[in-house]
């Protein structure tokens, strides 16, 4: 099958392809919730990127660049499954907590279909201070979630919660980061983890305490190397870690 390659700015109120299409390069905006839609596949790519509030039908949709909802806070539906690619980058800005595509609330995507995650999820509040708990769906997805995202960006204190099946959820955790060490050579494992955790090390551990997503701390650990979350329910935590020199680090780890 041919496949329509874009390669300049389109916007789109709704367009119907009778074949695979290629973004390579161009700006998609979709206005007034369009409907981009083909029989076949939709592959965005080179500096690629589909933004607005619309819906992408497709059979199947892989992203190499930019997927960006809304054109401040918005909706995107993909009525196909979604893979992205280690280049790929998500943005989703924030407005308020008043939810998915208003005004004063937040992005969000929705996937009619499996989800593979990778790339870059970029977070951006727009004249906004998020209380602590404040949580946002910032991905929906009806089929099966495959991998996370690699790299985050965040321009406040973000977690991201993938343990709830059929959702995406990013959380403000105040003062606590996710992935954030200036802690050299250690190693955390396993991780997930059904049991307990070890911490490998040249520092010295003063403490470790485990916090949930709300930014609570659920636990605090005597042992300075092995960490047992028995009591701890599933899901996705923060594991803070102190030494004696002053250095602190902060690891996502995941209870199944």
């Amino acid at each position: 099958m041919r496949k329509l390659i874009i390669i300049m700015t389109t916007f789109i109120s709704s367009f119907c392809f009778a074949q695979s299409l290629t973004n390579d390069g161009a700006l998609i905006s979709l206005q007034e919730n369009a409907v981009l839609y083909s029989d076949g596949s939709i592959l965005n790519k080179g500096d690629g990127k589909i933004i607005g509030n619309g819906v992408v039908n497709f059979s199947s949709m892989s992203n190499t660049m930019n997927i960006s909802p809304g054109f401040e806070i918005g909706q995107l539906l993909i009525n196909s499954s979604l893979m992205n690619a280690d280049t790929s980058n998500i943005t989703i800005e924030i407005a308020g907590n008043a939810g998915v595509g208003q005004t004063n609330g937040h992005d969000n995507i929705t996937v009619d279909g499996d989800v593979t995650l990778d790339g870059k999820l970029t977070v951006t509040s727009m004249n906004y201070v998020p209380s602590l708990g404040d949580e946002f769906n910032i991905l929906n997805y009806s089929g099966t979630l495959t991998g996370q995202f690699a790299s985050l960006e965040f321009d406040n204190d973000f977690a991201v919660d993938y343990a709830t099946a059929g959702v995406v959820k990013l959380l403000y955790t105040g003062t606590l980061s996710v992935d954030d060490f200036s802690l050299e050579k250690i190693t955390i494992y396993p991780n997930p983890t059904s049991n307990t955790i070890t911490i490998q090390t040249l520092d010295t551990v003063k403490k470790v305490a485990v916090y949930n997503l709300l930014g609570v701390q659920v636990l605090e650990s005597k042992s300075q190397k092995l960490i047992n979350l028995q009591q701890l329910p599933v899901g996705t935590y923060l594991l803070k870690i102190e030494t004696e020199d002053g250095k602190v680090g902060i690891k996502k780890i995941i209870k199944t």
